[in-house]
């Protein structure tokens, strides 16, 4: 037997001891990269549900904007959509050209406010078994898409999701990426705890509000929302402050000063909401049966910087020029109507409504609210706010 010397043996040993460090390194993860299609999550649900689509036949409408528009935008996810759903192989889609005379037929216009009852009438004619369609809303410097395949006759949801996306038009055909999603934020621990006029109501929420040498001074906070009465997707609700008016024949006259900050997009809104009693009167609710809105808006990601008139639900909007500052609603029984001027003054006609459904509503509101997608700061002040001429704070 050969023994190895002292020096052979100290350098087996030193081998030994590289080896095992080498052996017990801990190696790379393997990255695994977040999926790059930015509709998967729509695709997918729908796909998931596919076995529950009648003849297992969709049809693509419009992606419309929240209070039923369509948009340069909305067409181009809507065509994505279409592209994804027939590049699967498991579900077939209806050429969109099918689906419009179907529309014809029916009389519906083939782009703007159309209700998903029209429109799962149009889809049965053009032979399918569910539509698609979705809403697209502006949501911190990108879009938001609530997306969902309808029956089309029974009316139920069969599949619905959510997609945060960035879109540019600018870059060719236009591209759809995925915006990354909001990082939560904790809401203040006292936001909007000042106490409203005698007569008002507080809706706890995000934002400040004050009442002071008789005016209302209401600025917005990051990530607040009027749209909503719960958080969603890293935003909360906005504080709102409302009074209940009453009677089917009024007119109910505001005027503000605004200063907004060119930083994010955001907007301060008056609206007047009608619909149930004891409902929380936010501008996406349910429970109301006609809310009109007008607001002060400001995106320089999307160059706009006016003010607004908008109703919903299925409504239009409308924008009117940056110096307006003044509104008045109008009611007449079931006949509403907004219009817009300059410090109380030059008011024209912004929008007339007939809605039988908000005619019968039990309460009626005018709410003060607003959204914020970037930094806070932005305030309204608002100097007269009048009903029947007589001052409500």
């Amino acid at each position: 037997m050969i023994k190895a010397s002292p020096v052979l043996r100290a350098a087996a040993a030193t081998a030994a001891l590289f080896i095992c460090a080498c052996s017990a390194r801990p190696r790379p993860s393997p990255q695994v990269s977040a999926p790059s299609d930015p509709l998967e999550a729509v695709v997918s649900a729908i796909l998931a549900k596919a076995a529950d689509i009648p003849e297992n036949t969709v049809a693509v409408y419009d992606i419309v904007d929240i209070s039923g528009g369509t948009s340069p935008e909305g067409r181009l996810v809507a065509e994505r959509l279409t592209s994804r759903l027939a590049a699967s192989g498991r579900i077939r889609v209806i050429e969109r050209r099918r689906l419009e005379a179907a529309m014809k037929e029916l009389s519906l216009s083939a782009s703007g406010a159309v209700d998903e009852a029209g429109l799962a009438k149009a889809g049965f004619i053009s032979g399918a078994g569910a539509v698609v369609t979705g809403t697209l809303t502006r949501l911190n410097g990108g879009h938001e898409l609530n997306a969902r395949a309808v029956n089309v006759v029974t009316g139920d949801v069969i599949a619905a999701a959510t997609a945060l996306l960035r879109i540019d038009l600018a870059s060719g055909a236009g591209t759809v990426r995925r915006l990354p999603a909001p990082r939560p934020v904790i809401p203040p621990a006292a936001a909007g705890t000042t106490e409203p006029p005698p007569g008002w109501e507080a809706w706890p929420g995000r934002g400040k509000a004050s009442f002071r040498d008789g005016t209302i001074v209401y600025c917005l906070e990051m990530r607040q929302m009027d749209y909503d009465d719960k958080p969603r997707s890293g935003y909360y609700p906005g504080l709102l402050w409302g009074r209940e008016i009453s009677g089917k024949k009024w007119k109910l006259e505001m005027i503000a000063d605004y200063d907004l900050k060119a930083s994010g997009g955001q907007w301060l809104s008056v609206f007047v909401w009608l619909g149930e009693k004891e409902a929380h009167p936010h501008r996406g609710s349910s429970r109301s049966a006609l809310t009109l809105t007008a607001f002060r808006q400001m995106d320089p990601g999307y160059g706009s910087d006016n003010f607004g008139l908008a109703h919903e639900p299925n409504g239009e909007s409308k924008d009117l020029g940056r110096e307006i500052n003044s509104v008045i609603f109008e009611r007449d029984g079931n006949l509403f109507t907004v219009y817009a001027g300059v410090d109380g003054k030059d008011y024209k006609k912004g929008l007339t409504i007939f809605s039988p459904r908000a005619g019968e509503a039990p309460s009626q509101r005018i709410v003060l609210g607003g959204q914020a997608f970037g930094d806070p700061g932005s305030c309204a002040t608002y100097r007269s706010i009048k009903f029947n001429g007589d001052p409500l704070f």
